[in-house]
């Protein structure tokens, strides 16, 4: 994707490969329309990136009044026209059939001039990088007793929009309410797009929980996740003091005379 001065874009993949296109013959800053049939169906997470330009680079369609994507499933490999109700607004999974509706001169016509003439460069794009709707974070437990001891395991696992798991990433803990009063273990990358760590915690305050929010990045995406509610509970001999208030009183001492 280096081609005619392109910079490859390196956080996408495209799975129906690039369209290439110019087209002309309307009134300045028309909207035209562009069919294209899909050899790969559309799959979850897909979006339409184009080319902007060597000052903008890579960019999703913008979507208005005169900027539209449509889709339909075709039918033996064919496209219905233009023109037919087939074609439902937006990007429909499983669908074959893209129609693109640009505006000569607008955010997706490359060169931004209304001058009759549409260039455009694009196609379904879909993410490479971590994304939260695929992304989840479990607490191997909700609670953990603040005696510096007590260990909960954190275990995220990330996958890319269209589910591919994804390893190789930097995951760590990006805020907490009360981070002096917690120890996290940095993150090991266990495969298949599992990562894993553990974190201890001293110091219960009034209240009682803690919210832990994390950052997933591959270097080019960064996602965050949170807030995770953990709860904290003093440990056995703070609450006793806490609700008798027997701390450092003397032993009590019992005198028994017998006769």
């Amino acid at each position: 994707m280096k081609a005619a001065g392109v910079d490859f874009d390196a956080a996408y993949t495209y799975p129906n490969d690039l369209v290439d296109f110019e087209v002309s013959d309307q009134s300045h800053g028309a909207a035209y329309r562009v069919l294209i049939p899909l050899q790969q169906p559309l799959a979850t997470g897909a979006v339409y990136h184009h080319y902007g330009g060597s000052e903008v680079g890579w960019q999703t369609f913008v979507e208005n009044a005169t900027n539209q994507l449509w889709s339909a499933p075709g039918v033996g490999g064919a496209c219905p026209d233009m023109f037919s109700t087939d074609y439902i607004e937006g990007l429909t999974i499983g669908d074959q059939c893209l129609l693109l509706i640009v505006e000569d001169g607008g955010p997706n016509d490359t060169d931004g001039l209304a001058d009759g003439v549409l260039t455009a460069l694009g196609g379904i794009a879909i993410s490479m990088g971590p994304d939260a709707s695929q992304t989840s974070v479990v607490l191997s437990k909700n609670t953990i007793i603040a005696n510096g001891l007590d260990r909960v395991t954190i275990t995220v696992t990330v996958a890319a929009a269209n589910g591919l798991p994804l390893e190789g990433l930097t995951v760590a803990i990006a805020d907490c309410e009360h981070c002096d009063r917690i120890i996290i273990l940095p993150f090991t990358d266990r495969g298949e797009g599992i990562y894993d760590s553990a974190l201890v915690r001293w110091d219960p305050i009034q209240g009682g929980v803690d919210r832990l929010y994390f950052s997933v990045t591959d270097g080019i995406n960064t996602i965050q996740l949170g807030p995770v509610e953990l709860s904290v509970v003093a440990p056995l001999d703070q609450m006793v003091v806490a609700r008798w208030g027997i701390a450092n009183r003397p032993t009590a001492r019992c005198y028994c005379c017998c006769y």
